[in-house]
């Protein structure tokens, strides 16, 4: 499952540091998407993880180890992700 929405933002980013900003944004989506493949369950949507706090704690640390991405981030990678899942079960 992957989570990736177009965003109309513009950013006034200076060629140094465009790299690095993509490298952040690659990264956030690389914590999304593998937050939603371990959250998600193929068998039925009662098997699907919604319970943030236990995310968080399967997959942060091996997130943070995995990236170069500041924790917030990696957070809120894990929380959008709970919450797009949830979302989905909900429906």
């Amino acid at each position: 499952m992957d989570v990736r929405r177009a965003a109309a933002v513009k950013l006034a980013v200076s060629d140094d540091r465009r790299d690095a900003l993509h490298r952040t944004a690659e990264q956030y989506l690389y914590c999304a998407n593998r937050t939603a493949d371990y959250c998600w369950s193929d068998r039925s949507f009662t098997e699907c993880k919604t319970n943030k706090r236990q995310v968080r704690d399967a997959l942060y640390s091996e997130l943070r180890e995995e990236t170069e991405l500041q924790a917030q981030l990696v957070r809120a990678a894990i929380r959008r992700s709970v919450e797009a899942i949830d979302g989905v079960v909900e429906r």
